[in-house]
């Protein structure tokens, strides 16, 4: 069985989602914070995109196959 992440939970509620380098970006939404409040992200930081104009979520270290790649190398 697979550990519940907060990337996993975004990936299947089909949440946008986006990246720089190991953060997880995560579109603000009801959806969004539900799974930040469930997992206990207290680092998650909001934003408002430059691109989009729209707020997102920050999850620092949490954008998984960033990690993946790594461990690869």
């Amino acid at each position: 069985m697979v550990t519940p992440s907060i990337y996993r939970d975004a990936l299947a509620a089909g949440l946008e989602m986006g990246n720089h380098e190991s953060d997880l970006y995560l579109r603000d939404g009801y959806q969004a914070r539900s799974i930040l409040n469930r997992h206990g992200a207290t680092s998650a930081t909001l934003f408002r995109s430059e691109t989009d104009g729209q707020f997102w979520w920050d999850v620092p270290f949490m954008f998984e196959p960033f990690w993946s790649l790594k461990t690869r190398l």
